[in-house]
C-alpha cells in the first residue's frame, strides 16, 4: 500500500501548526504567570526536574522509534497480523518501561538536594513537586502509548496533534485557574497528570475506531525481536547525545550557577525548544512518508528528494537564527522582565547553539526514518561524553558561556563532521557534495543575519514597540536576500515546488 505522502504532509503540517501555535501563547502565558506569582526559582527548579526526568526517559531506549520503522513495511504490505504483533510487542515493552522509569525515579528521591546549588523556594516541597513531575511523566507508559504507533505507520500526525491541541488548551487553562486563584503550585503539576491521562484516552478511542482491524495481540518470531532489539541499541546510543544536549546543560547550570541563573537560562531556551517544536512539525509530517519512500522508491529518487528538504532546512533553520538574533531580547524584557535578561553575548552564542544543533535535522529524519541508527551508533555517545565533560569544565571558568560553547564545539568537531557519513554511505553520493552544501547554508545564514542585525538595532523604542516593527522585518529582509541569492538554482525551484504540494488544501 502506498501512502498519499505529500497529502498527509501537507495535513500533518497544517494542522501540526496550529497545534504549535496553541503550544506557544498559553505555555508562556503560564511560564509569565510562574514568574509574576511564585520567582524565578520556580522555573528553574522545574527545568531542573524536567531535565532529570528527561534523562530517565532513556529506559524507553528509542523502542518506539524501532516498532514504527519496522510497521511501515507491515503497514505498507498490508500485514495486519504482523502490524498487531508489533504493536503488542510495543504495549509490553513500554509497561515495563514505565515501571522502570518510576522505580529509579523514586530511588534518586534522597539525592535531589545534589542536583541543587542554592535558591530553593522555602514555601514548597520539592519532593511532592518532583514526585508529582514523576507521574507526569510515567503516567503514559501505563495507558494507552503504544497507540500511537499506528498513526504514526500511516502518516497520521495530524490525529494525534488535533487532540494534543485540545488537551494542551485545557491543561493550560486549569493551571492558569490554579495558578491565580488558588496560587497553588502543586495543583498547578496535578493538572499535568490529569490532562495526560486525558491525551492517551481520547487517542486511543480514536485509533480503535479508525483502525479496527489493528488490536495489541500476537507474538513475534525471535528473530524480528532480534532485529528490533539491533535497531535499538544504534537508537540508545543516538538517544543518549540527544538527552545530554537536552539534559545535562540545565543539571549542571542548577548544580554549579544556582536556580535563578537556570530560571533565566529557561526562559531562553524555552524559545529556542519552541522553534525546535515548530521545525519538529515538518519533521514528523515528513518522517513517515520519507520511510515509506525509502522502502517504494529507488534511490535516486530519495536523494533528490533529500536534496530539496535539506535546502528547504538550511533556509527555515537560518531564517529562525536571524528571528532569535533580533528578537530575542525585546521579548525577554517584555515577557520575564527586564531583571531577567542575559547579555546581549550570550544571545549571539544562543543564536549559534540553534544553527548548528538544527542544520542536520533533516539528515537525522532520514536516518530515524530508514532505521539507519547502528551505522553510526557511537557518534552522539561520543558527541555527549565530550558535551559533558567540557561543560563541567568550563562552567567554573566561564559560567553560563563554557555550558553554550561547550555545545556549540561538540557538534561542529564531532557531529556535523560525522552524522552524514551514514546517509553519504546509503546513496554512495560524494561526501565533499554534502559538506559543501552545508557551507554554503553558513554563507546564506551570515548574508542574512547582518544586514538585518544592523537594520534592526537603530530600533529602539520600548520593547512591545520594538517587537511590532522587527517582527516584520524579519519576515522580509532575511527572506528576500536568500531569494535572490538562490532564485536561479534549480534546488530552489524545486523545493518551492514541493512546499507548494505540502500546503496545497485538501
Amino acid at each position: 500500500m502506498k501512502i498519499e505522502r505529500t497529502k498527509n504532509a501537507g495535513r500533518n503540517l497544517k494542522w501540526g501548526l496550529v497545534n504549535k501555535i496553541v503550544g506557544l501563547v498559553l505555555p508562556f502565558v503560564c511560564r509569565a504567570a510562574i514568574i509574576r506569582i511564585f520567582g524565578i526559582n520556580y522555573l528553574g527548579l522545574n527545568n531542573l526536574f524536567t531535565s532529570i526526568l528527561s534523562t530517565l526517559s532513556l529506559a524507553e531506549l528509542g523502542f518506539g522509534s524501532a516498532v514504527v520503522f519496522f510497521m511501515y513495511r507491515a503497514v505498507a504490505e498490508n500485514d495486519v497480523e504482523k502490524t498487531c504483533a508489533l504493536m503488542n510487542y510495543y504495549k509490553k515493552v513500554y509497561r515495563v518501561v514505565g515501571v522502570v522509569i518510576l522505580v529509579i525515579g523514586l530511588a534518586l528521591i534522597p539525592f535531589l538536594h545534589t542536583f541543587i546549588k542554592k535558591d530553593v523556594p522555602t514555601d514548597i516541597n520539592i519532593y511532592v513537586v518532583y514526585i508529582l513531575t514523576l507521574l507526569g511523566t510515567v503516567v503514559s507508559y501505563f495507558l494507552f502509548a503504544y497507540k500511537n504507533c499506528i498513526l504514526d505507520a500511516y502518516q497520521r500526525k495530524d490525529i494525534i496533534l488535533n487532540v494534543n491541541t485540545v488537551v494542551l488548551f485545557v491543561e493550560k487553562i486549569l493551571q492558569l485557574v490554579f495558578i491565580f486563584i488558588t496560587k497553588n503550585y502543586y495543583m498547578y503539576l496535578v493538572a499535568i497528570v490529569l490532562t495526560n491521562i486525558a491525551n492517551n484516552v481520547i487517542t486511543a478511542i480514536i485509533v480503535k475506531k479508525r483502525y479496527p482491524q489493528y488490536c495489541a495481540k500476537g507474538t513475534l518470531e525471535k528473530t524480528e525481536k532480534k532485529e528490533i532489539g539491533k535497531k535499538i541499541q544504534g537508537l540508545f546510543l543516538y538517544k543518549i547525545g540527544n538527552v545530554v544536549f537536552g539534559s545535562a546543560d540545565n543539571i549542571v547550570m542548577s548544580a554549579f550557577l544556582g536556580l535563578a541563573v537556570t530560571g533565566v537560562y529557561g526562559n531562553y531556551y524555552y524559545i529556542i525548544t519552541t522553534l525546535f517544536a515548530f521545525l519538529g512539525i515538518y519533521y514528523n509530517a515528513i518522517r513517515a512518508g520519507i520511510g515509506n519512500s525509502l522502502i517504494m522508491e529507488s534511490k535516486e529518487k530519495n536523494y533528490h528528494d533529500f536534496k530539496q528538504l535539506q535546502f528547504i532546512q538550511s533556509w527555515v533553520v537560518g531564517w529562525c537564527t536571524v528571528c532569535l538574533l533580533c528578537l530575542f531580547q525585546d521579548f525577554i524584557v517584555l515577557y520575564a522582565g527586564e531583571e531577567n535578561v542575559f547579555d546581549i553575548s550570550v544571545v549571539i552564542s544562543l543564536c549559534l547553539y540553534f544553527y548548528v544543533w538544527k542544520i542536520i535535522d533533516v539528515v537525522n529524519v532520514y536516518k530515524e526514518a530508514g532505521g539507519m541508527w547502528d551505522r553510526d551508533k557511537f557518534r552522539p555517545l561520543v558527541s555527549g561524553a565530550v558535551n559533558l565533560t567540557l561543560n563541567i569544565f568550563f562552567v567554573q571558568i566561564i559560567g553560563i558561556y563554557g555550558i553554550i560553547f561547550s555545545t556549540i564545539l561538540s557538534q561542529v568537531i564531532i557531529d556535523l563532521p560525522w552524522a552524514p557519513k551514514a546517509l553519504i554511505s546509503y546513496f554512495d553520493i560524494k561526501g565533499k557534495e554534502f559538506y559543501k552544501c552545508l557551507l554554503k547554508g553558513y554563507l546564506d545564514l551570515i548574508l542574512m543575519a547582518v544586514p538585518t542585525y544592523l537594520i534592526c538595532i537603530f530600533i529602539n523604542f520600548n520593547p512591545l514597540v520594538n517587537l511590532l516593527i522587527k517582527a516584520p522585518l524579519c519576515l522580509i529582509v532575511p527572506n528576500a536576500i536568500f531569494m535572490l541569492i538562490n532564485h536561479k538554482s534549480v534546488v530552489f525551484k524545486s523545493a518551492i515546488f514541493k512546499i507548494r504540494g505540502m500546503f496545497k488544501l485538501n
